[in-house]
């Protein structure tokens, strides 16, 4: 979320590695604002204090966080929180590390910021880093809408109501805006994922069911393979393709009962 996961090649590395910067910055301003918690704390610090940890403490001990790193977002709400955090705790000492021509009027230089006008020049370089590591991200080559193959070569075939994993399901649905329609299925059971579903969808008065999508790939948005007792009761299937990653199953009959 502070753009300091260090993944990829060097360039991305660094950049992440000065975004630690950042984090640092943020521990820091946590620190000194729970050293005064009971001791004169301004009350906006003590509620952004209080947030940032309930966000992140109730987050670690979750499911969420032992799935995947991108689950981050479910505490998204802490990035801006520990920013007006450290601006409100951190900025006046900046203000006053500044040469007294680049001072506002009548601002004394704070405590520990005094000889060290080398605070505000480092910060400088620290945003100017990175501004640019979003002018180095906004270049890079953009990377294909995911699952587009599979939902062109569906929409080709003329399948358009079927089941799969939750992230081949959710996809392909909004990128063919609902033409291709695929439903979210438990790989265990093949039976409704409740994950943001509706009952309609798996109803077989309204919907019928004809195919159904693995994919093989390794990864946690890539994989999603159905349990082979869950998908033998389906019966024999009347066509199986491969397109891709993609294993396709189609029958003759409604999957959803």
């Amino acid at each position: 979320m502070f753009g300091a996961y260090p993944t990829g090649h060097s360039t991305q590395i660094a950049f992440a590695i000065v975004h630690m910067i950042g984090v640092a910055i943020v521990a820091w301003a946590l620190w000194l604002v729970a050293r005064r918690f009971l001791r004169g704390a301004d009350l906006i610090d003590q509620v952004l204090l209080v947030a940032i940890v309930a966000n992140i403490g109730l987050y670690v001990p979750s499911v969420m966080a032992s799935t995947t790193y991108l689950n981050t977002r479910e505490f998204v709400v802490a990035l801006p929180f520990a920013a007006v955090l450290a601006g409100r705790t951190l900025g006046p000492a900046v203000l006053h590390s500044l040469p007294r021509y680049a001072r506002p009027v009548g601002t004394k230089r704070h405590w520990w910021t005094h000889r060290r006008s080398w605070v505000a020049p480092a910060l400088t370089a620290v945003l100017a880093t990175y501004l640019a590591s979003l002018g180095f991200a906004s270049v890079q080559p953009k990377a294909p809408p995911a699952n587009q193959q599979l939902a062109n070569w569906l929409a080709a075939h003329n399948l358009t109501y079927g089941i799969s994993g939750y992230w081949q399901s959710s996809i392909v649905t909004v990128e063919t805006g609902g033409k291709v329609t695929i439903r979210a299925v438990d790989p265990g059971t093949l039976q409704r994922d409740w994950w943001e579903s509706k009952h309609s969808w798996y109803d077989p008065s309204v919907q019928a069911a004809t195919f159904l999508v693995t994919q093989d790939q390794p990864g946690f948005y890539n994989y999603w393979e159905p349990d082979p007792t869950a998908l033998a009761a389906f019966g024999p299937p009347k066509s199986i393709y491969q397109v891709g990653p993609y294993t396709i199953y189609v029958w003759d009959q409604n999957l959803l009962g």
